[in-house]
């Protein structure tokens, strides 16, 4: 609902209208802000032995690496456990990484767990359109837009 009032405000040509969308598309975000507070949110690691249904969603929404030198982690709210709501992937490494695209584009990044000094997050993905906060990945890739629509994305925005 949120990602089309944010749709509707760019479209819109009537200036009162677009108030009024402003006002109700505010509103939705304070009651989501509420709804989604950090104490009824839960963080779990993703892993093969995950249920299948949360392995599919998440692996629908953005591919991820499981494998020994990467971490995926999913957020779900407590009324809808199985549910993922947003999707974080970690890099483990010996070092810091010089640039994103190294670890983005590598399908191994050979280095042993117990030899990893350094955790690096670098892909945050929102499982659904008119998200409380919008984070355009360094991944490229096809992305969810607020008009439910993809779009490619190269950089870092936190709004």
């Amino acid at each position: 609902m949120r990602a089309h009032l944010l749709y509707l405000m760019k479209t819109e040509s009537d200036k009162s209208i677009v108030a009024a969308l402003h006002r109700l598309e505010r509103s939705a975000h304070e009651l989501l802000v509420l709804w989604f507070c950090q104490s009824n949110m839960k963080l779990e690691r993703l892993t093969w032995q995950s249920p299948g249904d949360i392995l599919q969603k998440t692996q629908k929404l953005d591919p991820s690496k499981l494998c020994d030198d990467c971490r995926c982690f999913y957020f779900s709210h407590e009324a809808m456990p199985r549910e993922p709501l947003v999707i974080v992937h970690v890099a483990l490494l010996n070092e810091i990484a010089n640039n994103v695209q190294s670890i983005v584009e590598c399908d191994h990044l050979d280095c042993a767990e117990d030899e990893c000094s350094t955790a690096i997050y670098y892909s945050i993905t929102s499982a659904e359109p008119g998200r409380l906060f919008r984070i355009e990945r360094y991944r490229s890739g096809q992305h969810a837009n607020q008009e439910g629509g993809y779009k490619t994305t190269k950089r870092v925005a936190v709004n």
